[in-house]
Formats: C-alpha cells, sequence, structure tokens
C-alpha cells in the first residue's frame, strides 16, 4: 500500500483548538473517506508542487508547503486569496477540485486547513 498523506478541514464533531495538533492529524487518517479529506500519495503532492499549486499556498501563506511539511491556513483572508489564484490559474483536475471546496468549506465553517504530508 503506498504511503498517504493529507489536506484536510475537520468537521464540526472536532474542536480542533482544545485538541493537540496530532490528533487533529489523527483524525484525518481516520476519516479518508470523509469529504472533508483529500489522501494524497507522493505523486500527487509532486504534481500539485510542479503545476505550482504549493508555492501560490506558500506565498499566500507566508509558509512552506511541500513535500515533507506539515502547515495549515489559519485565515480566511488567505483562503479566499488562494482560491482567487487557484481560479485564475486555471487548472484542471479532481485533486484541484476538492482542494477549492475545501477551502471554501474552510472559510464557510471558519476552520483551519491542514496540509499533513510527512
Amino acid at each position: 500500500m503506498k504511503e498517504l498523506f493529507t489536506i484536510f478541514v475537520v468537521d464540526d464533531s472536532i474542536d480542533e483548538n482544545a485538541l493537540e495538533h496530532y490528533l487533529v492529524v489523527q483524525w484525518s487518517y481516520e476519516n479518508l473517506d470523509s469529504p472533508n479529506v483529500i489522501a494524497l500519495t507522493e505523486k500527487d503532492i509532486l504534481d500539485l508542487t510542479n503545476q505550482g499549486v504549493f508555492e501560490v499556498i506558500s506565498e499566500l501563506n507566508n509558509s512552506l508547503i511541500g513535500y515533507g511539511e506539515d502547515d495549515w491556513i489559519l485565515e480566511n483572508k488567505v483562503k479566499i486569496e488562494v482560491l482567487d489564484r487557484l481560479n485564475i490559474m486555471n487548472i484542471k483536475g479532481s485533486i484541484i477540485d476538492k482542494l477549492k471546496n475545501l477551502l471554501q468549506y474552510s472559510i464557510y465553517k471558519n476552520r483551519n486547513l491542514y496540509f499533513h504530508f510527512y
């Protein structure tokens, strides 16, 4: 089985501010079938990197998102900017569509968007 990595937004059953970070990450792996979780392979991460997706997110979030990294987007303002930029980039694919949906959900629910790539 390939190693999986996650991009996710916890659902309303989780108080992400009350839990240790590792428990929030653990939730994503226990809920890989959730619409709030995108399960990625190393190849998926490298493809998104090559398409410039993580460069945009890192730039706007003032962070480093990529293979071997663990980060999150807290501010809705940044999420909106990322979503706008992804729409301008006009990248196609199911992972990008899911990422856009997660960004919208995290804005609507005022939840953090997590990237767990190690």
